[in-house]
């Protein structure tokens, strides 16, 4: 990253980088002073290397050099892919040194069109928690989870048009009424008796 953001800061015409770098001090302070990595996941995609062009406005993306695809085989949703999640879990703890990690946000996001009854997300549910689970028994270092969202709200990108939560809000109440989905009992067996059932078996006998 610091080779790359210099390199194109400087075909930008930049007198200096637009990452500043770290001072000795700086460096020193830095060194062990975090209590745990909150980690966010969104999705899974493929990278390949891709140069994009020298032009205005220089971005996060550009610097990246990298083009990521979604991975259309995965249902229900090509963003949300378990192993995708499971796969960095292991990597955060190889690459530093088994960290105590949050898990501070993922979710799945729907339209809301399937009601109470949000398979989908039950799904998610399901294989990202056997993912989490998996990673844990094989000695990461992750002590919490947190689901991405308790309750549908606001998104910064795409407003109340998407649902996150796993109780449904109604925005035409003047209550803004919250009522649980599938999902929340499903999210409260999970968590009371540490397992993760099917989530077929879990609507047929609850």
């Amino acid at each position: 990253m610091r080779k790359r953001i210099d390199e194109r800061s400087a075909l930008e015409n930049f007198a200096e980088s637009r990452l500043p770098p770290f001072t000795q001090t700086e460096i020193d302070n830095l060194k062990g002073s975090a209590d745990f990595l909150g980690l966010n996941h969104y999705f899974t995609g493929l990278g390949s290397n891709f140069e994009f062009p020298i032009s205005d406005p220089p971005t996060y993306f550009k610097d990246h050099g990298v083009q990521i695809l979604p991975l259309l085989n995965w249902k229900p949703n090509p963003d949300t892919v378990p192993w995708g999640f499971y796969k960095m879990l292991k990597w955060v703890a190889k690459e530093y040194n088994n960290p105590l990690v949050y898990v501070t946000e993922t979710g799945y996001g729907d339209s809301g069109q399937e009601g109470l009854l949000d398979t989908d997300r039950l799904v998610f549910l399901q294989e990202f928690l056997k993912a989490l689970l998996q990673a844990v028994k094989e000695g990461c270092n992750i002590q919490k989870y947190t689901i991405w969202s308790l309750m549908d709200n606001w998104e910064w990108l795409r407003g109340y048009t998407i649902k996150f939560g796993l109780y449904k809000v109604d925005f035409s109440s003047p209550n803004r009424t919250r009522t649980p989905k599938a999902s929340a009992h499903y999210y409260k067996y999970a968590i009371k008796t540490g397992t993760v059932p099917n989530w077929t078996d879990f609507l047929l006998n609850n």
